[in-house]
C-alpha cells in the first residue's frame, strides 16, 4: 500500500520496449479506471509507476511543476529547487521562487535562467518569457557573476564548454559556463 492521498499520486504507464517509465505522465480523468489506463490498443501492461507529489494532481490543471537545478558561482550545483507556479506565469517567476529556496553569497545578488543543450549554453532566457514556451529539463538557475552585471556594452559574454578530443571525435561535457 502507498500510504497517500490518492489526488497526491502521479501515475505513468511503462514504455512497453524496455520497462522504463514513458516522459509524460498520465492525465487525470475522473471516469477512468485502472483496467482503461492499463489495457492500451489491446495490449495488458504489466507495470505501472507511480509518484507522490506534494501538492494535488488537480493543481497540476492549473499549474506547472519545475524541478530546475541551481548552479553557484563556481559552476557546482547547490540544490535542485522544485517550483510550482500558474501556466500563465514568466521566467521571472521562475526566478524568484527559487530566489526564495537558495542560498546567494549576496542577498541582493541576480538569478537568471540559462537553457543548456548538450553540455552548452543555448540562450539566456529573458524574464519576460511565458514558462509555457519552455521544457524544465533543459533549464538550468545561475547566480549573475558582479562583473558580468557591471560589464560595459563593448565586453562581450563568452560561451564555454569543456571538450575532450580523440581520433575524428570531439566531445563534450561536464558544466558549460559564461564569462565576460
Amino acid at each position: 500500500h502507498i500510504h497517500a492521498d490518492p489526488l497526491h499520486i502521479r501515475l505513468t504507464l511503462t514504455n512497453g520496449f524496455n520497462d522504463l517509465p514513458k516522459p509524460t505522465p498520465q492525465k487525470r480523468l475522473p471516469s477512468s479506471t485502472l483496467t482503461d489506463l492499463l489495457l492500451t490498443n489491446g495490449t495488458w501492461h504489466d507495470l505501472l509507476y507511480y509518484e507522490k507529489l506534494d501538492y494535488s494532481i488537480l493543481e497540476l490543471e492549473t499549474k506547472r511543476c519545475f524541478k530546475i537545478p541551481f548552479i553557484n558561482l563556481k559552476t557546482e550545483e547547490v540544490k535542485v529547487v522544485s517550483v510550482l507556479l500558474p501556466k500563465e506565469s514568466t521566467v521571472a517567476d521562475v526566478i524568484a521562487a527559487v530566489k526564495e529556496q537558495v542560498p546567494l553569497e549576496t542577498p541582493s545578488r541576480q538569478v537568471r535562467l540559462v537553457e543548456t543543450w548538450q553540455h552548452r549554453v543555448q540562450k539566456i532566457v529573458p524574464p519576460s518569457e511565458p514558462i509555457d514556451n519552455i521544457a524544465d529539463w533543459a533549464f538550468r538557475a545561475e547566480e549573475v557573476p558582479e562583473e558580468e552585471l557591471q560589464a560595459s556594452r563593448e565586453d562581450r559574454l563568452l560561451h564555454v564548454a569543456h571538450i575532450s578530443r580523440e581520433i575524428h571525435l570531439v566531445n563534450a561535457h561536464g558544466t558549460p559556463f559564461l564569462i565576460n
